[in-house]
């Protein structure tokens, strides 16, 4: 479950962690977050705070915020429902981008392109037994 401080625009949300680490209130967006803002078309929706902006929306903010922390893992829950079906192709460029860089993904998608492009491994827990099968 993802979400944002409700008494903080979005533009604040998206930049909290700068703030806090950066010791300044004085930033702006990289060049990096103003970009995926850009191309999932919130930029308008900045300056809304999340109770304001439309549940898909608000689902792209959390997914930029959580693209740009540079994670050490990514998990991911059915990306396909929560970035939405008409900006999910959007989402799997972007997605390809992390991978070059070797970032480890743990998924589940019901989306089976999805699926088949990315997998190289499967989970499977029996009893409580973890096992790992090649794709």
């Amino acid at each position: 479950d993802s979400a944002m401080i409700s008494n903080r625009t979005i533009r604040e949300n998206l930049l909290l962690k700068r703030n806090y680490f950066e010791n300044s209130l004085s930033i702006d967006l990289d060049e990096n977050t103003a970009n995926l803002c850009r191309l999932f078309n919130i930029e308008k929706e900045l300056d809304m705070r999340p109770a304001d902006l439309n549940p898909l929306d608000l689902r792209l903010a959390i997914t930029i915020r959580e693209l740009t922390k540079s994670p050490e893992v990514l998990l991911l829950n059915r990306p396909e429902d929560f970035v939405g079906q008409t900006n999910f192709d959007l989402f799997t460029d972007i997605f390809k981008d992390l991978l070059v860089s070797e970032l480890p993904v743990v998924f589940l998608s019901y989306h089976i392109a999805f699926i088949e492009q990315f997998s190289t491994k499967k989970l499977l827990i029996t009893d409580g037994n973890l096992t790992i099968v090649p794709v």
